[in-house]
């Protein structure tokens, strides 16, 4: 195969969104929302591919889709229209501000860059779902070619690696393997801007955004490129860095850019929410430590329910985040961590005290109840 920087090939469709999974073992396709959604309902459509609602008001989607101010973002059937764009340099994420409210969204993963290796991911987009007529050569099969069928399915796999993609910006890497119950699917063209989602803590958390492919296919006897998903690359060829062909010896990738590479840009442009605004208010108060008491030591815990660091768990962390951003709203953030340390902290007000009473109560009753036998 060629250098990953120059094999990638972007998933943008052409008319109607179209784009997600071929699945090994799924000729027909995934198209419903599975038990544990996955992801399913957090997706909708944008361009000709999709976008993933990461807050109540905000969409994270893929840079070369394009699109305008004002273009609608397509959830569960309801338009939301666009009222700005903010991009990450160097990367192709791209947050969408929409005018309305998200009924339902998905939690950022919030876990260290590269942490994502080797878990389950779940993957939801729009289109080529059905396995076409097989490809075969030398007598092997290699594959599928598209299915000429397009809705919004879903597909699976495990994330094998994260790479930069020769400076491209970082990417999650997965491979398509010919497995057997566990519906093993990689990604077709159009599927960009959908969303990568990981569980965490019992909650299935946007990991990445969908990217690209390596480059296509050819056969042994015709040039033009194979529109396919090959797991098998036995026979077939592919052209090197000097425009040759050369067999391929690799199995197909799929790539989406990684969110917790970016978090930081990320959240400087959403503006929300802050760290212990539960209920997305944009005010840090004694309503959002309410929240997290009533959840207090719960796994499969979100955002809304006190899980501000991303963990899974609301716990005493949590409540120390709460505690630090007490009485802050959107327009009046943190400071700086490098300005942290020449910062005198504040006298605590009545509602603050109450805020660490609750939570030095909390751990106790937590701790008495862990050493119980």
């Amino acid at each position: 195969m060629r250098p990953l920087a120059a094999v990638v090939v972007a998933l943008i469709g052409a008319g109607a969104p179209c784009g997600a999974a071929i699945v090994y073992d799924a000729p027909a396709g995934l198209t419903s929302a599975p038990a544990d959604d996955r992801g399913w309902n957090q997706t909708g459509s944008w361009q000709v591919g999709g976008g993933v609602a990461i807050t109540p008001h905000y969409f994270l989607t893929a840079q070369h889709l394009g699109g305008q101010v004002g273009n609608p973002f397509v959830l569960d059937g309801v338009s939301y229209p666009t009222v700005s764009f903010g991009d990450i340099p160097n990367t192709d994420l791209r947050v969408v501000k929409i005018s309305g409210t998200f009924p339902t969204y998905s939690p950022l993963y919030r876990q260290a860059a590269g942490s994502e290796n080797g878990q389950v991911v779940s993957f939801v987009g729009f289109g080529h779902y059905a396995q076409g007529d097989p490809v075969r050569t030398l007598a092997i099969q290699n594959g599928w070619l598209w299915g000429s069928a397009t809705a919004k399915n879903r597909g699976m796999n495990t994330l094998q690696q994260d790479t930069d993609l020769g400076g491209m910006g970082h990417y999650l890497d997965y491979v398509f393997n010919p497995i057997n119950g566990r519906e093993e699917g990689v990604y077709t063209a159009g599927d960009s801007g959908g969303g990568a989602f990981i569980n965490t803590g019992g909650v299935w958390r946007v990991a990445g955004i969908t990217y690209s492919i390596t480059q296509f296919y050819t056969a042994p006897t015709d040039a033009s490129a194979i529109n396919a998903a090959i797991y098998k690359p036995t026979g077939l060829f592919v052209k090197d860095p000097n425009n040759n062909f050369v067999p391929a010896t690799d199995a197909q990738h799929g790539y989406a850019t990684e969110v917790a590479a970016y978090l930081p840009q990320i959240d400087k442009l959403l503006g929300e929410p802050l760290p212990g605004d539960a209920n997305h208010d944009g005010l840090v108060n004694f309503t959002d430590l309410l929240v997290l008491a009533q959840h207090y030591n719960s796994a499969g815990a979100t955002f809304d329910t006190g899980d501000f660091n991303g963990d899974g768990r609301v716990a005493f962390d949590d409540l120390l985040l709460l505690a630090q951003h007490y009485g802050q709203t959107i327009n009046n953030p943190p400071a700086a961590a490098a300005d942290a340390a020449a910062i005198a902290v504040p006298e605590p007000t009545a509602p603050l005290c109450a805020a660490l009473g609750i939570g030095f109560l909390l751990a106790r009753r937590r701790t008495s109840s862990e050493l119980r036998v």
